[in-house]
């Protein structure tokens, strides 16, 4: 894996040496990503995915072969894989010619097979208990070098002490602090998290992951929440335990104000209702669930009851 600064500066390179036009994306993901593909002159297509978050292979095919569409990306939302294991080989076998990218942000796994997609996009910080990290995994020919590597150790030590001070604001980000262009040089991973990266006990955190998913079922199956998902295979490693809610942007606000930061995968403009409405109305009413060390039993209990009484 070719360790980067931000998940982002990984899609960076590998748009970079690619050199493609066009790309069906599905609406449902972060701007930074269709950010990305937009800095370097991508055409975007966008494709709407089912309310069970599975996606229509037979309309995905469909529409690489009548718009040409040269690169085709997804997401492994929520760390569940188990939806979209077969996926690339469905569309590397009928069309071999496109260029299938996998986004690991949500997933965890340290395992991947590059037969069938061509690279797969990762961001360790959503994973795991760093401040920054992303990375790159493919066999096609990446041309790239390091730059600014006392930044990229200096930075995530700032971005620390910003949290500790302000706790969790949108006031300062890694992306207002790191304008990039399109270039083969890019930042590093920073020492400590690379370290982090290379030490972790992966089973052992994959069991953790599981085991706190199926806890947070468990408590809400009692409650008048809804989990997306009420099983889990074994394949699967939740990034967070995702449910309906009724407003997702007036329930995160409401929770804030209590203490709790709930992550949103992700607020979705209106314009794309046309293109995707399933997308636009589940991005409306999902809220993450946290998954991570150090959460208590107390902790899951406090989150519901704050949950239902708001």
């Amino acid at each position: 894996v070719i360790k980067t600064f931000m998940g982002r500066d990984a899609l960076n390179i590998l748009l970079y040496n690619i050199q493609k036009k066009s790309v069906l994306l599905p609406a449902y993901i972060c701007k930074e990503v269709t950010t990305e593909f937009i800095k370097h002159g991508y055409t975007i297509h966008y494709y709407d995915i089912n309310s069970d978050f599975s996606i229509n292979i037979d309309l995905i095919k469909k529409k690489l072969k009548e718009e040409r569409i040269e690169v085709f990306y997804y997401v492994v939302y929520f760390g569940v894989y188990s939806k979209y294991s077969s996926l690339a080989q469905q569309v590397k076998k009928e069309i071999p010619n496109t260029i299938i990218i996998e986004d690991r942000a949500h997933y965890l796994s340290n395992k991947y097979d590059l037969t069938n997609c061509d690279a797969y996009i990762f961001s360790f910080r959503k994973t795991l208990p760093i401040a920054e990290g992303g990375g790159l995994a493919t066999q096609i020919k990446i041309e790239f070098d390091y730059k600014d590597k006392v930044l990229a150790n200096v930075l995530p030590v700032a971005m620390f002490m910003k949290k500790l001070l302000l706790g969790y604001s949108n006031k300062i980000t890694r992306s207002s602090i790191i304008k990039d262009n399109i270039s083969k040089r890019i930042r590093p991973i920073s020492f400590l998290s690379d370290q982090i990266i290379k030490k972790t006990n992966y089973e052992e955190e994959f069991s953790f992951r599981r085991a706190t998913y199926i806890k947070w079922v468990e408590k809400l199956v009692s409650s008048d929440i809804e989990p997306l998902f009420l099983e889990i295979d074994t394949q699967d490693i939740p990034l967070g335990c995702p449910i309906y809610v009724n407003d997702a942007d007036k329930l995160q606000s409401e929770l804030e104000e209590k203490g709790y930061y709930l992550k949103r995968h992700w607020p979705l403009s209106e314009d794309l209702k046309t293109v995707a409405p399933n997308s636009v109305e589940m991005s409306r009413n999902i809220i993450t669930l946290p998954i991570y060390k150090g959460i208590t039993d107390k902790d899951q209990t406090e989150i519901i009851y704050n949950l239902q009484i708001c």
